[in-house]
Protein backbone atom coordinates (compact mmCIF):
# COMPACT_ATOMS: atom_id res chain seq x y z
CA UNK A 1 0.00 0.00 0.00
CA UNK A 2 2.47 2.26 0.72
CA UNK A 3 4.26 1.78 -2.44
CA UNK A 4 1.24 2.63 -4.66
CA UNK A 5 1.00 5.58 -2.01
CA UNK A 6 4.67 7.18 -2.55
CA UNK A 7 4.53 6.68 -5.82
CA UNK A 8 1.90 9.26 -5.87
CA UNK A 9 2.32 11.67 -3.16
CA UNK A 10 6.26 12.20 -2.57
CA UNK A 11 7.64 13.60 0.41
CA UNK A 12 10.02 12.73 3.72
CA UNK A 13 7.45 14.67 5.65
CA UNK A 14 4.15 13.20 4.34
CA UNK A 15 6.31 9.69 4.89
CA UNK A 16 6.26 10.03 8.74
CA UNK A 17 2.62 11.35 8.81
CA UNK A 18 1.35 8.11 6.84
CA UNK A 19 3.06 5.59 9.02
CA UNK A 20 2.05 7.96 12.57
CA UNK A 21 -1.59 7.25 11.39
CA UNK A 22 -1.16 3.45 10.67
CA UNK A 23 0.90 2.55 13.71
CA UNK A 24 -0.99 4.23 16.05
CA UNK A 25 -2.78 2.15 18.80
CA UNK A 26 -5.23 4.88 19.61
CA UNK A 27 -8.41 5.87 17.47
CA UNK A 28 -8.29 9.33 18.45
CA UNK A 29 -4.04 9.63 17.66
CA UNK A 30 -5.31 8.06 14.44
CA UNK A 31 -8.59 10.64 13.48
CA UNK A 32 -5.63 13.85 14.72
CA UNK A 33 -3.28 12.66 12.65
CA UNK A 34 -5.16 12.24 9.77
CA UNK A 35 -6.96 16.02 9.99
CA UNK A 36 -3.08 17.13 10.15
CA UNK A 37 -2.40 15.41 6.35
CA UNK A 38 -5.98 17.07 5.10
CA UNK A 39 -4.14 20.48 6.72
CA UNK A 40 -1.38 20.21 5.22
CA UNK A 41 -2.63 19.52 2.26
CA UNK A 42 -5.69 20.91 0.96
CA UNK A 43 -7.71 20.28 -1.89
CA UNK A 44 -6.40 23.07 -4.40
CA UNK A 45 -7.59 21.78 -8.06
CA UNK A 46 -9.51 18.43 -9.15
CA UNK A 47 -6.36 16.09 -8.13
CA UNK A 48 -6.70 13.87 -5.46
CA UNK A 49 -4.54 14.67 -2.49
CA UNK A 50 -3.17 12.43 -0.02
CA UNK A 51 -5.91 12.42 2.63
CA UNK A 52 -8.63 11.77 -0.25
CA UNK A 53 -6.44 8.83 -1.32
CA UNK A 54 -6.15 7.41 2.27
CA UNK A 55 -10.00 8.10 2.77
CA UNK A 56 -11.08 5.69 -0.21
CA UNK A 57 -9.32 2.75 1.83
CA UNK A 58 -10.89 1.14 5.01
CA UNK A 59 -8.87 1.78 8.08
CA UNK A 60 -9.36 -2.07 8.81
CA UNK A 61 -6.89 -2.93 5.78
CA UNK A 62 -4.31 -0.61 7.09
CA UNK A 63 -4.56 1.15 10.36
CA UNK A 64 -3.49 -0.59 13.31
CA UNK A 65 -6.03 0.95 15.68
CA UNK A 66 -9.20 -0.67 13.60
CA UNK A 67 -7.79 -4.08 13.95
CA UNK A 68 -10.36 -6.52 15.31
CA UNK A 69 -9.37 -7.24 19.29
CA UNK A 70 -10.15 -11.11 19.35
CA UNK A 71 -7.24 -12.18 16.90
CA UNK A 72 -4.54 -10.50 19.38
CA UNK A 73 -2.26 -9.47 15.93
CA UNK A 74 -0.79 -6.22 15.36
CA UNK A 75 1.52 -6.39 12.61
CA UNK A 76 1.06 -4.66 9.53
CA UNK A 77 3.33 -5.87 6.94
CA UNK A 78 4.29 -9.17 5.00
CA UNK A 79 6.61 -10.82 6.62
CA UNK A 80 5.59 -14.13 7.34
CA UNK A 81 4.58 -14.86 3.37
CA UNK A 82 7.66 -13.35 2.89
CA UNK A 83 9.44 -15.78 5.56
CA UNK A 84 7.64 -18.35 4.08
CA UNK A 85 8.87 -17.88 0.21
CA UNK A 86 12.30 -17.90 1.73
CA UNK A 87 11.69 -21.50 3.29
CA UNK A 88 9.72 -23.08 0.52
CA UNK A 89 12.76 -21.13 -2.05
CA UNK A 90 14.30 -24.78 -2.70
CA UNK A 91 11.32 -26.24 -3.61
CA UNK A 92 9.95 -24.29 -6.05
CA UNK A 93 11.89 -25.90 -8.78
CA UNK A 94 10.87 -29.15 -8.34
CA UNK A 95 7.61 -30.65 -9.97
CA UNK A 96 4.42 -30.53 -8.11
CA UNK A 97 3.95 -33.43 -6.70
CA UNK A 98 7.84 -33.35 -5.44
CA UNK A 99 7.20 -30.01 -4.27
CA UNK A 100 4.14 -30.83 -2.09
CA UNK A 101 6.05 -33.72 -0.88
CA UNK A 102 9.18 -31.28 0.27
CA UNK A 103 7.12 -28.85 2.42
CA UNK A 104 4.85 -31.90 3.80
CA UNK A 105 8.12 -33.34 5.07
CA UNK A 106 9.42 -29.74 6.18
CA UNK A 107 6.33 -29.30 8.41
CA UNK A 108 6.28 -32.37 9.85
CA UNK A 109 9.96 -32.26 11.31
CA UNK A 110 8.88 -27.83 12.21
CA UNK A 111 6.21 -29.36 14.00
CA UNK A 112 8.07 -31.78 16.04
CA UNK A 113 10.66 -29.78 17.05
CA UNK A 114 8.27 -27.03 18.10
CA UNK A 115 6.69 -29.31 20.44
CA UNK A 116 9.41 -30.85 22.34
CA UNK A 117 10.87 -26.87 22.81
CA UNK A 118 7.72 -26.45 24.55
CA UNK A 119 7.58 -29.48 26.60
CA UNK A 120 11.30 -28.65 27.72
CA UNK A 121 10.23 -24.95 28.92
CA UNK A 122 9.53 -24.01 32.28
CA UNK A 123 7.78 -20.61 32.19
CA UNK A 124 4.00 -20.27 31.95
CA UNK A 125 3.86 -18.13 29.07
CA UNK A 126 5.63 -18.25 25.84
CA UNK A 127 9.13 -17.11 25.80
CA UNK A 128 8.48 -14.77 22.68
CA UNK A 129 5.93 -12.91 24.98
CA UNK A 130 8.19 -12.78 28.20
CA UNK A 131 10.24 -10.66 25.80
CA UNK A 132 7.80 -8.27 24.82
CA UNK A 133 6.80 -7.95 28.33
CA UNK A 134 10.14 -6.93 29.76
CA UNK A 135 10.54 -4.42 26.67
CA UNK A 136 6.91 -2.59 28.14
CA UNK A 137 8.60 -3.20 31.53
CA UNK A 138 11.58 -0.71 31.29
CA UNK A 139 9.30 1.52 29.58
CA UNK A 140 7.46 1.50 32.80
CA UNK A 141 10.48 3.42 34.40
CA UNK A 142 8.56 6.41 32.87
CA UNK A 143 4.84 6.01 34.24
CA UNK A 144 3.68 6.97 37.62
CA UNK A 145 0.26 5.89 38.72
CA UNK A 146 -2.16 7.28 40.56
CA UNK A 147 -4.64 4.64 42.26
CA UNK A 148 -8.11 6.17 42.42
CA UNK A 149 -10.02 3.19 44.15
CA UNK A 150 -11.13 -0.56 43.23
CA UNK A 151 -9.23 -1.24 39.77
CA UNK A 152 -9.22 2.15 38.30
CA UNK A 153 -5.91 4.16 37.42
CA UNK A 154 -4.36 7.02 35.97
CA UNK A 155 -0.80 6.62 35.10
CA UNK A 156 0.84 9.37 34.07
CA UNK A 157 3.75 9.09 31.04
CA UNK A 158 5.57 11.80 29.77
CA UNK A 159 3.08 14.50 30.97
CA UNK A 160 -0.09 12.71 29.76
CA UNK A 161 -2.38 11.05 31.45
CA UNK A 162 -3.54 7.38 30.31
CA UNK A 163 -6.27 5.40 32.51
CA UNK A 164 -6.30 1.62 33.11
CA UNK A 165 -9.23 -0.90 34.27
CA UNK A 166 -7.91 -3.91 35.44
CA UNK A 167 -10.56 -5.94 35.92
CA UNK A 168 -12.23 -4.57 32.72
CA UNK A 169 -9.21 -4.80 30.58
CA UNK A 170 -9.76 -1.85 29.25
CA UNK A 171 -6.52 0.81 28.60
CA UNK A 172 -7.27 4.04 26.74
CA UNK A 173 -3.95 3.67 24.74
CA UNK A 174 -6.06 0.95 22.93
CA UNK A 175 -2.31 -1.59 23.13
CA UNK A 176 -3.41 -4.09 25.56
CA UNK A 177 -6.64 -5.40 23.96
CA UNK A 178 -5.23 -5.66 20.41
CA UNK A 179 -1.88 -7.33 21.26
CA UNK A 180 -2.87 -9.44 24.80
CA UNK A 181 -0.03 -8.58 27.14
CA UNK A 182 -0.18 -5.78 29.07
CA UNK A 183 1.55 -2.14 27.89
CA UNK A 184 3.98 -0.05 30.12
CA UNK A 185 0.62 1.64 31.74
CA UNK A 186 -0.87 -1.53 33.07
CA UNK A 187 2.36 -2.41 33.94
CA UNK A 188 2.57 0.87 36.04
CA UNK A 189 -0.92 -0.31 37.50
CA UNK A 190 0.24 -3.98 38.21
CA UNK A 191 3.11 -3.37 39.89
CA UNK A 192 1.22 -0.70 42.28
CA UNK A 193 -0.52 -3.59 44.11
CA UNK A 194 2.41 -5.84 43.55
CA UNK A 195 0.49 -8.14 41.19
CA UNK A 196 1.83 -11.18 38.86
CA UNK A 197 2.33 -9.61 35.29
CA UNK A 198 1.35 -13.31 33.98
CA UNK A 199 -1.88 -13.38 35.23
CA UNK A 200 -3.05 -10.28 33.26
CA UNK A 201 -1.72 -12.07 29.66
CA UNK A 202 -4.15 -13.45 27.32
CA UNK A 203 -4.94 -17.56 27.39
CA UNK A 204 -3.84 -17.73 24.05
CA UNK A 205 0.39 -17.33 24.76
CA UNK A 206 -0.07 -19.55 27.52
CA UNK A 207 2.07 -22.71 27.33
CA UNK A 208 -0.76 -25.22 27.60
CA UNK A 209 -2.41 -23.30 24.20
CA UNK A 210 0.85 -23.75 22.84
CA UNK A 211 0.82 -27.40 23.23
CA UNK A 212 -2.54 -28.10 22.18
CA UNK A 213 -1.76 -25.91 18.69
CA UNK A 214 0.79 -28.38 17.80
CA UNK A 215 -0.52 -31.49 19.48
CA UNK A 216 -1.68 -32.84 16.32
CA UNK A 217 1.38 -34.32 14.06
CA UNK A 218 1.71 -35.03 10.18
CA UNK A 219 1.99 -38.74 9.41
CA UNK A 220 4.42 -40.23 7.49
CA UNK A 221 3.34 -41.25 4.05
CA UNK A 222 5.15 -44.24 2.25
CA UNK A 223 6.42 -43.44 -1.39
CA UNK A 224 5.45 -43.28 -4.87
CA UNK A 225 6.29 -47.03 -5.40
CA UNK A 226 3.84 -48.02 -3.30
CA UNK A 227 1.20 -45.86 -4.77
CA UNK A 228 -2.22 -47.41 -5.59
CA UNK A 229 -3.01 -47.42 -9.65
CA UNK A 230 -6.61 -45.64 -9.66
CA UNK A 231 -6.97 -46.56 -13.07
CA UNK A 232 -8.30 -43.29 -14.44
CA UNK A 233 -5.51 -42.82 -16.85
CA UNK A 234 -2.62 -40.76 -16.61
CA UNK A 235 -2.62 -36.47 -16.69
CA UNK A 236 -0.31 -35.10 -19.30
CA UNK A 237 1.52 -32.21 -17.85
CA UNK A 238 0.56 -28.87 -18.89
CA UNK A 239 2.54 -26.84 -22.53
CA UNK A 240 5.50 -25.32 -20.46
CA UNK A 241 6.32 -21.91 -21.75
CA UNK A 242 10.07 -21.24 -21.79
CA UNK A 243 10.95 -17.27 -21.00
CA UNK A 244 14.07 -15.67 -22.26
CA UNK A 245 16.38 -15.39 -19.60
CA UNK A 246 17.60 -17.15 -16.50
CA UNK A 247 13.86 -17.68 -14.29
CA UNK A 248 14.15 -15.60 -10.89
CA UNK A 249 13.95 -16.91 -7.35
CA UNK A 250 14.12 -13.98 -5.38
CA UNK A 251 11.31 -11.69 -5.17
CA UNK A 252 11.92 -8.25 -6.77
CA UNK A 253 13.50 -5.91 -3.89
CA UNK A 254 11.92 -2.21 -3.35
CA UNK A 255 13.61 1.15 -2.98
CA UNK A 256 13.13 1.03 0.79
CA UNK A 257 14.60 -2.46 1.01
CA UNK A 258 17.82 -2.35 2.84
CA UNK A 259 20.55 -3.80 0.42
CA UNK A 260 23.79 -4.96 1.65
CA UNK A 261 26.98 -3.98 -0.87
CA UNK A 262 30.58 -4.02 -0.95
CA UNK A 263 30.77 -0.93 -3.38
CA UNK A 264 31.80 2.25 -2.47
CA UNK A 265 29.73 4.01 -5.28
CA UNK A 266 28.50 7.31 -3.87
CA UNK A 267 30.54 7.84 -1.42
CA UNK A 268 33.04 10.50 -0.75
CA UNK A 269 36.87 10.20 -0.14
CA UNK A 270 38.83 11.17 2.84
CA UNK A 271 42.42 11.41 2.29
CA UNK A 272 44.52 9.99 4.94
CA UNK A 273 47.01 12.90 4.96
CA UNK A 274 45.52 16.21 5.06
CA UNK A 275 41.88 14.36 5.73
CA UNK A 276 39.89 16.20 3.07
CA UNK A 277 37.56 15.32 1.30
CA UNK A 278 36.94 15.04 -2.36
CA UNK A 279 40.49 13.00 -2.95
CA UNK A 280 42.82 10.22 -1.51
CA UNK A 281 46.25 10.33 -0.41
CA UNK A 282 47.98 9.28 -3.87
CA UNK A 283 46.68 12.31 -5.48
CA UNK A 284 47.05 15.09 -2.07
CA UNK A 285 49.62 17.80 -2.37
CA UNK A 286 48.74 19.60 0.71
CA UNK A 287 50.77 19.54 4.01
CA UNK A 288 49.93 16.52 6.08
CA UNK A 289 47.13 17.41 9.55
CA UNK A 290 48.75 17.22 12.60
CA UNK A 291 46.05 14.33 13.40
CA UNK A 292 47.18 12.52 10.43
CA UNK A 293 49.47 9.09 10.96
CA UNK A 294 51.64 10.45 7.95
CA UNK A 295 52.86 13.29 10.22
CA UNK A 296 56.07 12.40 11.16
CA UNK A 297 56.72 10.80 7.47
CA UNK A 298 54.88 13.14 4.79
CA UNK A 299 56.19 11.30 1.89
CA UNK A 300 55.02 8.04 3.11
CA UNK A 301 51.33 8.57 1.74
CA UNK A 302 52.60 10.01 -1.60
CA UNK A 303 54.77 7.11 -2.74
CA UNK A 304 52.93 4.81 -5.23
CA UNK A 305 53.17 1.13 -4.97
CA UNK A 306 54.43 -0.97 -7.71
CA UNK A 307 51.76 -3.50 -7.13
CA UNK A 308 48.49 -0.88 -8.00
CA UNK A 309 50.14 0.87 -10.56
CA UNK A 310 52.04 -1.58 -12.46
CA UNK A 311 55.61 -2.75 -12.16
CA UNK A 312 58.98 -2.50 -14.62
CA UNK A 313 59.46 -4.98 -16.50
CA UNK A 314 63.36 -4.53 -15.64
CA UNK A 315 65.00 -3.92 -12.28
CA UNK A 316 67.86 -1.66 -13.15
CA UNK A 317 67.49 1.84 -12.15
CA UNK A 318 65.94 4.56 -14.42
CA UNK A 319 68.62 6.85 -15.90
CA UNK A 320 67.97 10.48 -17.09
CA UNK A 321 67.91 10.64 -20.38
CA UNK A 322 71.28 12.05 -22.42
CA UNK A 323 70.92 16.02 -23.80
CA UNK A 324 71.17 15.97 -27.63
CA UNK A 325 75.09 16.83 -28.84
CA UNK A 326 76.48 19.82 -29.70
CA UNK A 327 79.43 19.93 -32.44
CA UNK A 328 80.75 23.54 -31.88
CA UNK A 329 81.10 22.33 -27.72
CA UNK A 330 84.52 21.43 -26.61
CA UNK A 331 84.65 18.57 -24.25
CA UNK A 332 86.91 19.21 -21.44
CA UNK A 333 88.56 16.07 -19.90
CA UNK A 334 88.39 16.16 -16.10
CA UNK A 335 91.65 16.19 -14.50
CA UNK A 336 91.80 14.25 -10.92
CA UNK A 337 92.39 16.60 -8.14
CA UNK A 338 96.40 16.68 -6.90
CA UNK A 339 96.27 16.09 -2.62
CA UNK A 340 97.70 19.03 -1.19
CA UNK A 341 98.63 19.03 2.70
CA UNK A 342 96.23 21.28 4.49
CA UNK A 343 97.84 25.05 6.08
CA UNK A 344 97.91 24.69 9.81
CA UNK A 345 95.22 27.51 9.51
CA UNK A 346 92.97 25.87 7.84
CA UNK A 347 93.42 22.85 9.96
CA UNK A 348 90.68 23.01 13.28
CA UNK A 349 91.64 23.19 16.51
CA UNK A 350 91.85 20.06 18.55
CA UNK A 351 91.18 20.65 22.25
CA UNK A 352 93.91 19.26 24.04
CA UNK A 353 93.01 16.27 26.83
CA UNK A 354 94.50 16.56 30.38
CA UNK A 355 97.35 13.54 30.96
CA UNK A 356 96.12 10.76 33.00
CA UNK A 357 97.70 10.18 36.88
CA UNK A 358 100.56 8.25 36.93
CA UNK A 359 100.17 5.19 38.88
CA UNK A 360 102.44 3.70 41.65
CA UNK A 361 104.81 0.93 40.50
CA UNK A 362 104.28 -2.75 41.87
CA UNK A 363 107.76 -4.24 42.66
CA UNK A 364 108.61 -7.01 40.76
CA UNK A 365 109.53 -10.32 42.38
CA UNK A 366 112.26 -12.71 41.19
CA UNK A 367 111.65 -15.55 39.00
CA UNK A 368 111.63 -18.45 40.94
CA UNK A 369 114.42 -21.00 39.70
CA UNK A 370 113.41 -24.21 38.26
CA UNK A 371 114.69 -27.17 40.11
CA UNK A 372 115.29 -30.68 38.37
CA UNK A 373 112.96 -33.62 39.10
CA UNK A 374 113.79 -36.21 41.84
CA UNK A 375 115.10 -39.49 40.38
CA UNK A 376 113.24 -42.53 40.95
CA UNK A 377 114.23 -46.34 40.60
CA UNK A 378 114.49 -47.65 37.25
CA UNK A 379 111.39 -49.85 35.83
CA UNK A 380 111.37 -52.99 35.40
CA UNK A 381 109.62 -54.87 32.48
CA UNK A 382 106.71 -56.01 33.88
CA UNK A 383 106.42 -60.40 33.57
CA UNK A 384 103.47 -62.40 33.55
CA UNK A 385 103.13 -65.19 35.53
CA UNK A 386 101.54 -67.21 32.53
CA UNK A 387 103.24 -69.56 30.52
CA UNK A 388 103.68 -68.84 26.72
CA UNK A 389 101.64 -70.47 23.85
CA UNK A 390 104.89 -72.20 23.04
CA UNK A 391 105.94 -72.97 26.73
CA UNK A 392 102.51 -74.60 26.96
CA UNK A 393 102.87 -77.01 23.55
CA UNK A 394 106.46 -77.86 24.27
CA UNK A 395 105.47 -79.07 28.00
CA UNK A 396 103.15 -81.20 26.53
CA UNK A 397 104.68 -83.16 23.70
CA UNK A 398 107.77 -83.53 26.56
CA UNK A 399 104.62 -85.20 29.08
CA UNK A 400 103.13 -87.31 26.17
CA UNK A 401 106.58 -88.50 24.99
CA UNK A 402 107.49 -89.73 28.35
CA UNK A 403 104.19 -91.51 29.17
CA UNK A 404 105.00 -93.47 25.95
CA UNK A 405 108.26 -94.50 26.91
CA UNK A 406 106.94 -96.18 30.34
CA UNK A 407 104.41 -97.64 28.62
CA UNK A 408 107.06 -99.61 26.48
Amino acid sequence: MYNNFKGKFKGQQLKKMFWKAALTYSVNQHLKTMAEIEKMYPKKNAEQTPYEWLAEIPPVHWARCFFLTKTKFDVLVNNMNESFNHIILEARELPIIQMFEWIRRKFMGRIQVKREEMKKYKGVVCPNIMKKTEVQRLENRNCFPSWAGEDKYEVMHFMQNHISYLKEQFYSCGMFQLVGYPCCHAIAAIDYHRLKVEDFIDECFKKEVYLKVYNHMIHPVPGMHDFEDSKMGKVDPPNVVIKMGRPKKCRRKDANDVRETTSRRGFTHTCAICLRKGHNKRSCTNPPHPKSKFKQNPNQGRQRSSKSHGASRSRRPSTPPYPPFNENETIQEEVPPIYSQPSQDSMPEIAVQPPLPVQPQIPVQPPIPLQPPPQTASRQPFKSSRATLGETITRGLNVHKSSHEQSK
